[in-house]
């Protein structure tokens, strides 16, 4: 009696679910037949399946995107060469096939999702958890990346005199403190390179005398003894006429008579050149600078003079020697006791730096927030950017390390994929 009033009491439940049900349809008609409809589709339909040959990590599950970046179905199994089915179904997973060997992969779509093309692709895609260079790329798409240029490019065009007036100091306080480096390890490093440099030089000097020289005489000195031949001869006529031949003479003869001290004629000589000779040189330097500038100006205007000046600068730039040289003595007086962070304290605590980056953040404030806007929130639905939420996944929740791609015929395959 008892088990039949049960089996009453469920068909009246069951009864008045369905009448209820009934009821619901027919009040919300249009509002439930399409989820009845596409619940019907999915349990009913058979999926659409497409196969091929792809590379690891590869693993059942893993999503299938299209040119979207939206899911539209799962990988349901992967064959290994040999054609052994390493995995039939989602339910019994395999570990990641990480082997570069092509494997047979079988997709399976979703039954909202029409067949492809029948030219369409797969191609297999894997992030690690840390690729900042996918991140960025993920981040920053095309039309994120012109967006975020346009607004630092429109910034910098309305704040010009904001911007250099803060770099103008920066630069010059960061130019002065590496002069200051080079300047104390200078002299060590080339002391400490000195006996390579002179062999260097050695070197290259006879050969620039070999190759410089006879042009300099060719080109040159014919010149120079037109300009220097006027000013020679009045030197010596001035010193010839300061010459005292007498007292030259009595010195010289008194210096061999034995006995004597024999360094008369010394003394002579030096009391000349100090008191006559070096005072009448003087007298006509600016005459033999100006000859020497007219000469040195004329070879630098003379091609032949230019070429053979060149190839010997050539050859020693190119001498492996001296570049390794040049290299050291940069890395020993600069590089190495170049203090970034020492330097970057003494911007940084500098009130007058702090005052102009201060103005530039509040100048750079409202352009900050639209970009920060644009780069956390989708427009569209105004909930967290679809790019921004891949990274978390793969960051944080270490989600969508593997996925495969539908590349439709005409689509470019990326080279750099978001993920999913």
């Amino acid at each position: 009696m008892r088990r039949e009033r049960r089996i009453l009491l469920g068909g009246v439940i069951w009864l008045v679910g369905l009448a209820g049900a009934v009821a619901a349809a027919r009040a919300h008609g249009p509002e439930v037949a399409r989820p009845v409809d596409r619940i019907g589709r999915w349990l009913l339909s058979r999926p659409h399946t497409i196969e091929g040959q792809l590379q690891g990590p590869l693993a059942v599950g893993d999503p299938l995107l299209d040119g979207r970046r939206r899911v539209v179905g799962r990988v349901v199994r992967v064959r290994a060469p040999d054609g052994k089915d390493l995995a039939a179904t989602w339910h019994a997973p395999l570990a990641v096939v990480t082997s570069a060997t092509p494997f047979t992969v079988t997709v399976a779509l979703d039954p909202e999702v029409p067949p492809p093309d029948a030219s369409a692709r797969l191609a297999s895609y894997a992030v690690a958890r840390n690729d900042g260079r996918w991140m960025l790329r993920t981040l920053l798409p095309e039309h994120k990346w012109r967006l975020l240029v346009d607004e630092v490019k429109g910034f910098l065009a309305d704040h010009e005199r904001e911007v250099q007036g803060f770099l103008r100091p920066l630069a010059e306080d960061a130019i002065g403190h590496g002069m200051l480096v080079l300047e104390q390890n200078l002299s060590a490093a080339l002391e400490a390179r000195r006996d390579s440099i002179q062999k260097l030089l050695d070197e290259h000097r006879v050969m620039v005398k070999n190759d410089l020289l006879p042009v300099l005489k060719r080109r040159l000195g014919p010149s120079a003894k037109v300009k220097a031949q006027p000013i020679l001869r009045e030197i010596g006529r001035e010193l010839w006429d300061e010459l005292p031949m007498w007292s030259l003479g009595w010195s010289a003869f008194v210096d061999r008579i034995p006995g004597t001290s024999r360094t008369r004629m010394d003394q002579w000589w030096h009391e000349f050149v100090e008191n006559k000779a070096i005072p009448i040189l003087k007298a006509h330097e600016d005459e033999l600078i100006k000859a020497l500038e007219d000469l040195v100006e004329e070879g630098a205007r003379d091609p032949e003079v230019r070429a053979a000046l060149g190839s010997a600068t050539r050859r020693l730039a190119n001498d492996p020697r001296f570049k390794q040289i040049v290299r050291g003595v940069i890395e020993d007086a600069l590089v190495k006791p170049f203090d970034t962070r020492a330097l970057l304290d003494r911007l940084m605590s500098d009130p007058a730096h702090q005052a102009r980056f201060r103005r530039l953040e509040e100048l750079f404030a409202p352009g900050l927030q639209r970009i920060g806007r644009r780069m956390t929130i989708d427009p569209d639905t105004g909930r967290i950017d679809p790019d921004l939420a891949r990274v978390l996944r793969r960051v944080v929740f270490n989600k969508d390390a593997r996925w495969v791609e539908l590349v439709e015929p005409d689509a470019p395959t990326a080279s750099a994929p978001r993920g999913p």
